[in-house]
C-alpha cells in the first residue's frame, strides 16, 4: 500500500452518486445535519430508499430525552435509526454504500456528524468496488456485511432484518465467501479483542509500536500493556494538546523515564483552520514488515483489549505493510518530520479539562423496549420483560413531534404484544418521527416505565407506502422460512387488505438454485398473534377464503411441474413452495378455529356449516400437496438418486415440516370440543353432526393414516426420530 492523499470526507460523499441501499455505523449522531443537509446533498443518500444508522443506544437514549430541536424528525420514516446495545458503548464508524454492481466503504474514525465529516483530524480508508472489473476489496465488503448481520442478531429487530434483506437482494455480491485479501482486513471485537486479532497477525518480535489517539485510560493500563504483550523497544504517543485525555502523569510513568515511551504533540489543520485530533491508529513495526490498525478504536482498554462481554464495540482496518517505502509513509502519517514535538516534561502536556464521557446505556430492570413497528393502525411490540405476569395493565404511551401525548391500551396474545392507533393518528405518525414507551400498572397502583424508542414507520420515497409492505413479496420469495415470517408480519397486522393484496401478488418462481445465503428471524407464533383478533378470526377467514385457495392452486400447479420434471436441485424450492401452501391453509384453520372459540354462547348452525365447508376444502388441499411431496416427488426422488443425503438436503426444514402435519391433524380436535361445548341448538341437547365432512370419524380415522403414513415416509428417509 503507497501513501494515499488527503482525503476530504464531504467530497468523497458526494462522489459516490447512487445507492440501492445505505448502512452507517456511528457512536454520535446528528439528525438535524443529517437531515437537512446530508440527505439533500449526497446522491447515496437523496434517492435512497433504504437507509440505516447503526448508533450507540446511550447516545440514542439522549437524543429522544432531549429537546425538540435535537430530536429527529424523520428516523424511521425516511431512514431507519437503530441503537446497538453494548457493556460499553457502540463505537464504529462504517459507511456502506451498495448497489447492484458497485459499492464504496469509508471505514475509519470519522462519526456521522458535522465535526466528523467536515472539521476534525480523522483517519479513513475509502475503497470502491465494482464488479468485473475493481474486485480486490471485494473481502473487506463482506466482511463488514458479516458485521452488520450479526448486529442485527444483536438488535433483534424487524426493520433492521428487512433492511439488511433488501440491500443483500439489491447487491447480492456482499454475501461472505470466507475469503481473506492478504494485505487488508476489517476487524471487529464482537468475538475477540482487537488486540487478540493483531497479535495473532504479528509472527515477529515487535520493534517499535507508535499510536495516535485522542482518547486514553486514566490509569494509562493499555499502554502498559502493550509493553508487556509486545515487549517494544519503543513506543511512541502521538496526541493533541488541550484535546486529549493522556494524563500528564504519564510523563513521570517508568516506560517515560526509562525511554522506552514517548510522547509526541501535533497540531492539526485544514486550509489554515485548527482540527481537533479524532484519528485513532496502532502501527506495529517489526524488522521485516508493518502492521498499521485504525479505525474506531481510542488507545483504551475498553476499545482494544477487553474481552467481547466487557468493551466497546469496535472495528477497524488492519494493513499489512511489507516494502520499506510503506513503512516510512505510514509512520510519516503518524509522527510527520519537523511537525510533531516530542515532549519530556509533564508540564508540557494540558490534558482536556471535560472528558467525552462515554452515554453508557442502562436499560430498565422490567421492561426493555426493543421495537414498536407500525402496519396499517397497529403497532407491533418486541419486548423484554422480567416478569409478564406483574402486571395489572400496559398501556403505549405515544410523544408526537409537538410534544402532546396518546395513551393507546397495549393487548398481548401468549408473547405477541400490540396497540391499536386511532385513526385519527396516522395521518401524524407518518410526517414525522414519533417517540413511544410503555407504561405497565403493577397490582399496588404504581406505575412501571420501559424505555423510549421511536416508532419505525418506513415509507417509500417515490410511493409514499409503507416501505414493509413493498418487500414483503420479495421477502417471501426467498425461502420458506421468509414466507412464514411474512405471513405472521402480515396477520399480527391491522391493514386486512395487505394480506390479500400480498397474495394476489406473490409468485414464488421455480427454481433449481440453492437455497439462499440469508440470515433468517426467528418464526412467530402465528396461533399467538390471532388471539387479540378474538372472533373476527372467522369473518377474516371468509374475506381471505378465495384469496387463500387461488395462492394455493397457482403455487400447487408448481409442485406439479416439479414432479414431472423432477431434480434434486429443485427440493429447496418444492420445500419452499409446499412451506407456503401449508402455512396458509394452517392459518386459515386456526383463524377458524379461533373464531368460534372466542364466540359467546353457542355457534349458529350456519356457522357450523361454514366451519365444516372451509375443513373440507382446507384439508382437501392439504392432502393434494402432501401426497404430492412424498407420493410423487420424493419416494421417487430416493429411488433414482440412492447417492443423495436427503436427511442434509431437507435438514433446515424438516422442523417446520413436522409441525405443519402435527398442527394440521390436531385442529380436528378442537373443533371436536367445539362441537360438544357450543354446536348445540336450543332446546335440543344433541350437537350438530359432521355428516360427509372429512371430518367425520370414520373418515377422519383414515385421512389422519394416511397424513401420518406420508410424513413416516419423510422421518425413515432422512433418518429422523418420530
Amino acid at each position: 500500500m503507497t501513501a494515499k492523499p488527503r482525503i476530504d470526507l464531504h467530497k468523497t460523499l458526494q462522489q459516490i452518486r447512487s445507492a440501492s441501499g445505505a448502512v452507517i455505523c456511528t457512536y454520535g449522531f446528528d439528525p438535524s445535519f443529517f437531515e437537512d443537509y446530508c440527505l439533500e446533498k449526497f446522491g447515496c443518500l437523496h434517492r435512497n430508499n433504504n437507509i440505516t444508522i447503526l448508533m450507540d443506544w446511550g447516545c440514542y437514549d439522549e437524543l429522544l430525552a432531549g429537546t425538540l430541536r435535537d430530536r429527529p424528525n424523520l428516523a424511521n420514516i425516511r431512514y431507519l435509526l437503530q441503537p446497538i446495545t453494548s457493556k460499553r458503548v457502540f463505537h464504529p464508524k462504517v459507511f456502506l454504500f451498495a448497489s447492484e454492481d458497485k459499492g464504496s466503504l469509508l471505514i475509519g474514525s470519522a462519526n456521522a456528524t458535522r465535526p466528523g465529516l467536515t472539521s476534525n483530524a480523522e483517519l479513513v480508508s475509502v475503497l470502491h468496488y465494482e464488479q468485473g472489473k475493481k474486485e480486490e476489496s471485494l473481502p473487506i465488503f463482506q466482511s463488514v456485511f458479516a458485521f452488520l448481520s450479526a448486529l442485527s442478531d444483536r438488535a433483534n429487530t424487524q426493520g433492521l432484518r428487512s433492511n439488511l434483506q433488501a440491500l443483500l437482494r439489491d447487491a447480492p455480491w456482499l454475501a461472505a465467501t470466507g475469503e481473506r485479501h492478504e494485505d487488508i482486513e476489517f476487524l471487529h471485537n464482537l468475538e475477540q479483542s482487537i488486540l487478540d486479532q493483531v497479535e495473532e497477525r504479528i509472527h515477529e518480535p515487535v520493534t517499535t509500536i507508535t499510536a495516535i489517539s485522542r482518547y486514553f485510560d486514566s490509569d494509562h493500563a493499555l499502554i502498559v500493556d502493550l509493553d508487556n504483550r509486545f515487549n517494544p523497544k519503543t513506543i511512541r504517543i502521538v496526541t493533541q494538546n488541550r484535546f486529549t485525555t493522556l494524563q500528564p502523569n504519564f510523563l513521570s510513568h517508568q516506560l517515560c523515564k526509562s525511554g522506552r515511551a514517548e510522547v509526541y504533540l501535533r497540531e492539526f489543520e485544514d486550509d489554515g483552520h485548527s482540527q481537533p485530533l479524532h484519528a485513532k491508529a496502532l502501527l506495529f513495526e517489526t524488522k521485516s514488515y508493518a502492521l498499521m490498525c485504525y479505525g474506531s478504536a481510542n488507545l483504551t482498554s475498553a476499545a482494544l483489549n477487553r474481552p467481547p462481554e466487557n468493551s466497546n464495540v469496535e472495528s477497524v482496518i488492519v494493513l499489512r505493510l511489507s516494502g520499506p517505502e510503506q513503512r516510512t509513509a505510514a509512520l510519516q502519517l503518524l509522527v510527520p518530520d519537523g511537525t510533531a514535538r516530542r515532549i519530556h516534561d509533564e508540564s508540557d502536556l494540558q490534558s482536556a479539562i471535560e472528558e467525552d464521557e462515554p452515554a453508557f446505556f442502562r436499560p430498565p430492570t422490567g421492561i426493555v423496549l426493543q421495537e414498536a413497528e407500525l402496519s396499517g393502525l397497529r403497532i407491533s411490540l418486541t419486548m423484554e420483560m422480567r416478569d409478564r405476569t406483574a402486571y395489572k395493565s400496559m398501556s403505549l404511551v405515544i410523544t408526537l413531534r409537538n410534544d402532546l401525548q396518546e395513551k393507546v391500551r397495549v393487548s398481548h396474545g401468549g408473547d405477541i404484544y400490540s396497540a391499536t392507533i386511532p385513526a385519527s393518528l396516522e395521518a401524524r405518525v407518518q410526517q414525522s418521527s414519533c417517540i413511544v414507551q410503555v407504561e405497565a400498572v403493577e397490582p399496588d397502583g404504581s406505575t412501571t416505565q420501559s424505555n423510549a424508542v421511536l416508532l419505525t414507520n418506513l415509507r417509500d420515497i417515490s410511493t409514499g407506502n409503507s416501505t414493509r409492505r413493498e418487500r414483503y413479496v420479495k421477502e417471501a420469495q426467498e425461502s420458506a422460512a421468509q414466507f412464514y415470517a411474512v405471513l405472521a408480519d402480515l396477520i399480527n397486522g391491522s391493514d386486512d387488505d395487505a394480506l390479500r393484496v400480498f397474495l394476489s401478488f406473490c409468485d414464488i418462481p421455480i427454481t433449481l438454485a440453492p437455497r439462499p445465503i440469508l440470515r433468517h428471524r426467528a418464526q412467530l407464533a402465528i396461533r399467538d398473534s390471532m388471539r387479540s383478533f378474538g372472533v373476527r378470526n372467522f369473518q377474516l377467514c371468509r374475506d381471505l377464503h378465495s384469496a387463500v385457495l387461488q395462492f394455493c392452486d397457482r403455487h400447487a400447479r408448481k409442485l406439479q411441474r416439479h414432479v414431472t420434471e423432477r431434480d434434486t436441485d429443485g427440493i429447496p424450492n418444492f420445500v419452499h413452495i409446499f412451506l407456503a401452501i401449508t402455512a396458509l391453509l394452517r392459518s386459515q384453520m386456526e383463524r377458524a378455529v379461533q373464531g368460534l372459540e372466542a364466540k359467546e354462547g353457542v355457534v349458529s348452525r350456519d356457522e357450523w356449516a361454514e366451519c365444516r365447508e372451509f375443513s373440507d376444502v382446507y384439508y382437501e388441499r392439504f392432502k393434494e400437496v402432501i401426497s404430492l411431496f412424498w407420493t410423487g416427488f420424493l419416494e421417487p426422488l430416493s429411488k433414482e438418486h440412492p447417492e443423495v443425503d436427503f436427511g442434509e438436503v431437507l435438514a433446515p426444514d424438516l422442523e417446520a415440516i413436522r409441525d405443519t402435519t402435527t398442527d394440521m391433524l390436531a385442529f380436528r380436535d378442537r373443533i371436536e370440543a367445539l362441537r360438544v361445548r357450543k354446536c348445540i341448538a336450543p332446546p335440543s341437547s344433541v350437537p350438530f353432526g359432521y355428516f360427509y365432512s372429512v371430518l367425520a370419524s370414520d373418515t377422519w380415522t383414515k385421512y389422519k393414516k394416511a397424513a401420518e403414513s406420508a410424513y413416516l415416509c419423510v422421518q425413515q428417509l432422512t433418518g429422523t426420530s418420530p
